[in-house]
This record gives structure tokens, sequence and C-alpha cells, in this order.
């Protein structure tokens, strides 16, 4: 019988979590193969100690089969789950090309809605799903990742699609303890994630404030509330129907969430490194809207302040 090799594509916060997961629960199973594609003292940590995660009602330390900083070696993967800021995606779908072959399943946990297409154009040869994480969770220090929701749950599929390569990954996510969920209507759990996520970002990076200041400012708020509505705007003009009374529990995730929480895209600007998913966050809604003649203009100022101040 044929082993089973996953790959997991980056190693921070979402990665190291399901990852983790899948180390800790195959790590027995001479079926399954786990592998890591990690960098620097991360990729260090790993070899050394293992991967720890913590979560309130959990922790433990695994190992993968194998974790490199090159994933050449590791051979062609059956799936492969990529997790990485969209900037490092081009260069990550170069070093992972020698891993995918006519029967290699990409299921990208990605923020933004583009990535599983230029996947799609990267490796026409694959089959690639759409899909997304809802967890929150960071890499805290080298091979320590930890999670601070209460949901930890991914999604993924392809529109109008089911088959037996998708089931299979779907009952080892479930051996693994991992909260998934394989669905053919996954677009509208993206849009709905990517709405939320999409005007977060926008609000926390325009107005440099955490979740807690934004909601004790009114005019903060009010940005919010008008970018929820155009990206629902631009949702629907794509042809892709949210669930009932969307806009009110995308504004409702941000009134319930942390005070002291904000969003990677703002830390990223914070650190100063240069690098944030300003385009795939905050530009693709404006860019998309031009294209399909729908007024996103909210989002047109926000991202010329980001873009022209990163």
């Amino acid at each position: 019988m044929n082993k089973t090799k996953i790959l997991i594509a980056g190693l921070g916060g979402i990665g190291g979590y399901f990852g983790g997961h899948l180390a800790k629960n195959f790590a027995d199973d001479p079926q399954v193969e786990i592998y890591f594609l990690a960098r620097g003292k991360n990729l260090e940590a790993i070899n050394t100690t293992g991967l720890t995660v913590k979560t309130s009602n959990e922790q433990f330390t695994t190992k993968p089969t194998a974790a490199a900083a090159n994933a050449a070696g590791f051979g062609v993967m059956d799936y492969i789950l990529i997790s990485v800021k969209s900037y490092d995606l081009d260069n990550l779908l170069t070093e992972i090309e020698n891993n995918i072959g006519r029967t290699t399943v990409v299921i990208p946990l990605l923020n933004g809605v583009e990535g599983a297409q230029k996947i799609r154009t990267t490796f026409p040869q694959a089959l690639v799903t759409e899909g997304c994480a809802n967890i929150i969770v960071r890499l805290q220090q080298p091979g320590i990742i930890e999670s601070f929701s209460s949901f930890k749950s991914l999604h993924f599929g392809i529109p109008n699609v089911l088959g037996r390569r998708l089931e299979k990954i779907q009952e080892l996510f479930k051996r693994a303890e991992i909260d998934s969920t394989l669905t053919p209507e996954i677009l509208e759990q993206i849009w709905f994630k990517f709405i939320f996520i999409s005007a977060a970002t926008a609000t926390t990076s325009y107005y440099n404030a955490s979740f807690g200041t934004i909601k004790q400012d009114e005019s903060a708020m009010n940005t919010f509330r008008n970018l929820v509505e155009e990206a629902c705007n631009l949702c629907a003009a794509e042809g892709i129907a949210l669930r009932k009374q969307a806009k009110e529990k995308i504004v409702a995730n941000l009134l319930n969430g942390p005070a002291e929480a904000t969003t990677s895209m703002h830390t990223d600007i914070l650190s100063g490194r240069g690098k944030s998913e300003v385009e795939a966050l905050v530009g693709y809604p404006a860019r998309r809207g031009a294209d399909l003649e729908l007024a996103m203009p909210l989002y047109t100022k926000i991202y010329q302040k980001l873009s022209a101040n990163i």
C-alpha cells in the first residue's frame, strides 16, 4: 500500500497549528508521512526540540517525518497545504515545483481571494481547492505555536465538485482531530472571512489602532461598517450569495474581538519590514471594483494612503 505524503508549506501560526496536529496524530502511522517546509530559527527549533502547539485546553510537542528549508528532496506529495502571506506566495510556488505531481491536491489556507487561481495557473496538472482557516493563532517564538480562539477550523473544497481525493484528506483531517469541513459551497465561506479580514485590516492599518480603540471611536467604526458594505456589494457583483445577516455577523466579529487584538497586516506595517498584504487585502477590492465598474470609494481612498506609506 502506497504511503500518503502531506506537505505543510509555511510553518507560521496557521501552518504550525494544523501541521502540528497532523504530525502528532500520524506520528506512529506507517502509511502517512508529514513534511514541513520551514525557515531559519523556526526550522532549527522544530528539528531540535520539535514543534509545540498550545491552546487553552491542550499542549503538545511533536516532530514531522522531516522538516527542511528546501522541499525538493521530499519528492512528489499527495497533498500540500499552503499557508504563507500573499507576498511570499510566488516564491513558494517556485520552491514546491518538484513536489507537484498529476495526482497532487493543493489546499491553500491564505488570506485574500486570489491565491487559488494563481496556484492553478502555475500548476495546471494539480487539483487545487479553495480553502480558508478560521483561527486566531500566532508563532510566538521559534518552534512554539499558540492559539487564542475558541474556534479552530478550516474549510476547503471546489465549487460544485466532490471526489475521492478530497474525501480522503477530509478523513485524514478528522483522524488528526482537526475541525474541518469539505464543502462544494466553499466560495461563500471564503468571501465571508475575506470581507471581515479585509475591512478589519484596512481599518486597523488606516487608523493605526487596535480593535478596542476602533470600537470606542465612532468615526473608525463607521469606516469599518462602510468598508463591510462596499465589500459585500463586491461579493454580490461576483455572483456569490452570503449567509443571512452576513453584514451584522461580520461587524459583530470585530465588536466581540479582544480589545488588544489587531490584524496581522497592521502588525507587519508597524514592524517596518516593508512587506504587507495590502495588495491582496485592500488593493484587490479597489481594483476589482474598478474592473466591474462598481464604486468602492472608501477602499480606493484607504488603499491609496496605505500603499503610499509602505
